[in-house]
């Protein structure tokens, strides 16, 4: 005769009260509340009074006009419409702002609709980034905190490159951390990816985070010291290429 043991009551299976599951299900609604304020809070910040800020910074709308044209302007980063004069950042940010104009129209709130998208987009990142480490409640005060600085509410109502920026450097971080956790090569360099990237957005303010990257991937991942010291030496190879072909192609 077979006795058949249910897997609850199993002394290894793990127990669950029916309490512990709708409180976590509640302190799940609850975070999710909070986050959609806080985003809705970021959107709010950087939309209100919006039109009172015309074009933002005229030379980069000019150049988005202009690159708006053409693909050899778009392509060749162009500040005039004969294509004939280049602007003075990467390209990267300013092709965002190009393709908002060419799906909205060109207006202000096309041009500056990027940079608010990037900003609230940075701040459910950090939240993302701080919750994995440090729990719900630091992620959301983080959030908070970070969508109602006043001069990152300020920078992303203008159409300046630092959104972008701060956008594609919380996405390297992000990988970076993931990569240090999990001795994961690939995102170690998906991380290097997004830091290239983040050079064709404003050039060398983009290398300011790599000594804070280098330690905690040397210090941080799981791996034998000299794999680790390989890779990073990698990366500085593949960055100090980098950084000699970005300032050949900018002369």
């Amino acid at each position: 005769m077979h006795t058949r043991v249910n897997r609850s009551d199993r002394p290894d299976a793990p127990y669950s009260s029916p309490t512990a599951d709708r409180i976590d299900k509640d302190g799940h609604r609850w975070e999710v509340i909070a986050l959609v304020t806080v985003l809705i809070l970021a959107l709010v910040l950087r939309l209100w009074g919006l039109d009172r800020n015309g074009w933002g910074a005229e030379y980069y709308t000019a150049a988005v006009r202009s690159m708006a044209m053409n693909w050899h302007n778009f392509l060749y980063n162009a500040f005039d419409p004969a294509g004939f004069i280049s602007v003075d950042k990467p390209p990267v940010a300013i092709w965002l702002q190009v393709g908002s104009v060419k799906l909205f129209g060109f207006h202000p709130f096309s041009v500056l609709m990027p940079q608010v998208l990037e900003g609230v987009g940075s701040v459910w990142l950090l939240f993302h980034m701080v919750r994995r480490c440090f729990g719900s409640s630091a992620g959301l005060l983080s959030a908070l905190f970070f969508a109602i600085t006043p001069v990152w509410v300020a920078v992303n109502r203008t159409n300046n490159t630092d959104s972008c920026l701060v956008l594609i450097l919380l996405l390297a971080t992000w990988a970076l951390l993931k990569a240090a956790e999990e001795g994961n090569s690939r995102l170690l360099f998906l991380s290097a990816a997004l830091i290239g990237l983040a050079f064709n957005v404003k050039m060398l303010a983009a290398y300011i985070v790599l000594p804070a990257f280098f330690v905690v991937y040397f210090f941080g991942a799981p791996q034998h010291w000299q794999r680790r010291f390989v890779h990073l030496r990698w990366l500085r190879s593949l960055w100090s290429q980098r950084l000699c072909l970005g300032s050949l192609c900018t002369n």
